[in-house]
């Protein structure tokens, strides 16, 4: 048996893990970022403790120390609790009128302090809508909390190549929950909730996908001519995740005329598509023709993406609804948009509400699905994974926003609301990306990943995100790939 085969055996069949422990594995984040809020109140922090602070309790809570991740969780609370108690905050905590007017709820913009945070400047707000008076800023728990999901995906691309990576984390193969599987929906959804700018100003391009068609030929054309190992049945022999984001905006176009034109909210759209598609998968022979059916001809060799396509649409369309609350300062403004009056006041504290709310109804209906024995499949993106997706999602993004009500309320703390590697991942994320599978691609190719040894895949780890960050850090000023 030669090594693709036995590579192609090593990521297949796996069942995957409880939704509670992936929530308690995706809490060490949430635990890392409390504890940055906490030290950068207090101290000021090199680039590299910043890093170090952020990113080391997921790395090693999805490596070397994943049977530990409650007590991980516990000693990053421990943590946090002890500095608080024992060290006073240093920063003013009062500003005057115009200042708090400038900043609040804005991502700062400009240089960068210490390696840490933007200097305090005025933010720059996004472009208004002359029409509809929309006021839009920046918002520093949307850039942190998509920031930390790139950090995530760039980490498991390269990490389940190896054994280090608990295979319980990797991709189910067919049905299941793992961390994995949150990877794509995730990355989905959160496009979903920064492309919402977009529809509130109503200028998307569509010629922005023309980049994405391009990464999509190129790496089926990488993956061809260098015989690189690739398991089937995550997208299909050709498909690849490239070719589901450039079919996102295409596909969402006719219903963006739908919902100017009408009430109807994305959201609604994307339950009516999401159920009828698990009608499709449980009524009909769609479900069987994408897990079993040969591969015969061009739609069957790419069954997997092509059917998932439908689902991975449902949950861009519940980013996009997310986005609409979550970006103008008034979470109500889009939906409001037939009204002139402008709307300045921060309003994050009924964002917060709404969000919950959202959440507790997403995790419902998810739980919902579960009870009447609807199995999540990430392969075919079917209701129960969509839910699931959407409720993660929305949970996670409701907590950085509590995180920033609590810790990061006045001006002078939004100033450090979001730390600069986050900022600087963020910045170029789809680079990032295109880099990461580059670097994948290279280090598969080089050795045998799945025979490495623990060391040896821990310093091949540590190499790779260390780069990956050193090129974030230093490009952090400027667009390596527009959109």
């Amino acid at each position: 048996m030669d090594y693709n085969q036995v590579k192609d055996q090593f990521m297949s069949d796996n069942a995957g893990e409880a939704v509670k422990t992936i929530n308690n594995l995706s809490f060490i984040a949430i635990n890392s970022f409390i504890l940055y809020s906490i030290l950068i109140k207090r101290f000021k922090l090199p680039i590299i403790t910043s890093s170090l602070v952020l990113f080391t309790g997921i790395f090693l809570a999805t490596t070397l120390l994943n049977n530990w991740i409650t007590t991980l969780n516990v000693i990053l609370l421990a943590t946090t609790s002890i500095i608080t108690l024992i060290f006073p905050v240093k920063l003013p905590q009062k500003s005057s009128k115009s200042s708090s007017h400038r900043h609040t709820n804005s991502v700062t913009t400009g240089d960068f302090d210490n390696g840490t945070s933007w200097k305090s400047q005025p933010p720059s707000p996004l472009p208004q809508h002359s029409q509809d008076n929309i006021q839009l800023s920046l918002k520093s728990y949307i850039t942190n909390y998509r920031s930390y999901l790139l950090y995530l995906t760039l980490l498991s691309i390269l990490a389940v190549d190896f054994p280090i990576f608990p295979r319980k984390l990797a991709k189910t193969e067919s049905f299941g929950t793992s961390f994995m599987d949150l990877g794509v929906g995730s990355f989905t959804f959160a496009l979903g909730v920064v492309d919402a700018k977009y529809h509130i100003l109503k200028s998307y391009n569509m010629r922005k996908v023309l980049p994405l068609i391009a990464l999509a030929i190129i790496r089926l054309i990488a993956v061809s001519l260098s015989d690189y190992p690739q398991h089937s049945s995550e997208y299909g022999t050709h498909w690849n995740f490239f070719c589901t984001l450039a079919m996102l905006p295409l596909l969402t176009k006719p219903l963006t005329i739908i919902n100017q034109h009408t009430d109807i909210q994305f959201s609604w759209m994307a339950v009516l598509i999401g159920g009828s598609f698990q009608v499709l998968l449980s009524c009909t022979s769609l479900q069987e023709w994408t897990l079993h059916a040969p591969r015969d001809d061009f739609l069957s060799h790419n069954k997997e993406g092509i059917v998932s396509m439908v689902g991975y649409l449902c949950i861009y369309l519940f980013g996009l609804d997310i986005g609409l609350y979550s970006l103008p300062q008034d979470p109500y403004a889009y939906f409001r948009k037939r009204l002139t009056k402008k709307v300045a006041k921060d309003k994050r504290d009924k964002l917060l509400i709404i969000l919950a709310s959202f959440s507790i109804l997403y995790w419902s209906l998810y739980g919902g699905a579960r009870f009447f024995n609807m199995e999540v499949s990430r392969r075919m993106a079917n209701l129960p994974y969509i839910l699931w997706t959407v409720a993660f999602n929305t949970s996670f993004l409701t907590l950085f926003l509590l995180i920033d009500l609590v810790n990061f309320k006045t001006p002078s703390r939004q100033a450090v609301a979001v730390p600069g590697i986050l900022q600087a991942i963020n910045n170029n994320g789809l680079a990032l990306f295109l880099i990461a599978n580059v670097f994948t691609g290279i280090i598969n190719l080089s050795i045998e990943t799945i025979f490495s040894s623990t060391i040896t895949s821990t310093m091949i780890l540590a190499v790779y995100l260390s780069t990956l960050l050193y090129v974030a850090w230093v490009s952090r000023s400027s667009r390596l790939l527009r959109l």
